[in-house]
């Protein structure tokens, strides 16, 4: 496969920067482009990527708004949406605005890149319960995703690569799920899951362990 260029379109750049480390995990991916808003994507002076990976929930123009824009800015370019969220609503509607597949923000490394590869080879399997050419990663909790080496083969997903960075600026549980625009209760559950994978049991442990090994650089 030639080398491929990604663009991900999402307002958190720490999830973006999670994300594009698990996308260049393959070596056929060149070069990974981060938008933080839909306008930024379509201002963007490139040629039209590979594939694009847009956010759904984002502040001005949502993502489900951008798809028409971006699609009209780079027909060629298949989209996925990227979702916290499981609503059959929101995915029938991008669906129909023409979204290709869905990715949950907390998918493993694994599920990411499958995604990926039946998008970008047409081979799209049709879900139960979703309409035809959708998608889903039903599995939101398991912890094989890798952003970082480690023997216990318990690895932190791009969502919770960005609460643990969120975790290091001292933020609390309520303040980084205002940040993330998520509920205390998924906050609680990706700080438990952050703390296993790093193999500690308190906050202050899992900031020097990100430090030490280079996850998060202050």
């Amino acid at each position: 496969m030639s080398a491929q260029r990604f663009l991900i379109v999402d307002d958190h750049a720490l999830f973006r920067t999670g994300l594009s480390m698990i996308l260049q995990q393959d070596e056929s991916v060149a070069d990974v482009i981060e938008a933080g808003s839909v306008l930024e994507a379509k201002n963007l002076t490139l040629e039209s990527p590979d594939l694009l990976l847009l956010d759904i929930q984002m502040p001005g123009l949502t993502g489900i708004e951008g798809i028409t824009i971006l699609k009209d800015r780079f027909p060629l370019t298949p989209i996925i949406m990227l979702s916290s969220s499981d609503k059959p609503q929101e995915k029938q509607l991008a669906l129909m605005q023409g979204a290709a597949a869905f990715i949950n923000k907390a998918a493993t490394a694994e599920e990411i890149h499958r995604v990926i590869k039946q998008v970008l080879t047409g081979n799209l399997i049709d879900d139960n319960h979703l309409p035809k050419q959708e998608n889903t990663l039903k599995n939101k909790h398991r912890q094989s995703s890798s952003i970082i080496d480690d023997e216990s083969d318990k690895k932190l997903t791009a969502r919770q690569l960005e609460v643990l960075a969120l975790i290091c600026e001292g933020k609390s549980n309520k303040l980084i799920a205002r940040a993330l625009n998520v509920s205390e209760n998924t906050v609680r559950g990706h700080v438990s899951s952050v703390l296993s994978c790093l193999g500690v049991s308190r906050r202050s442990e899992a900031i020097m362990v990100a430090q030490k090994q280079g996850i998060i650089s202050y």
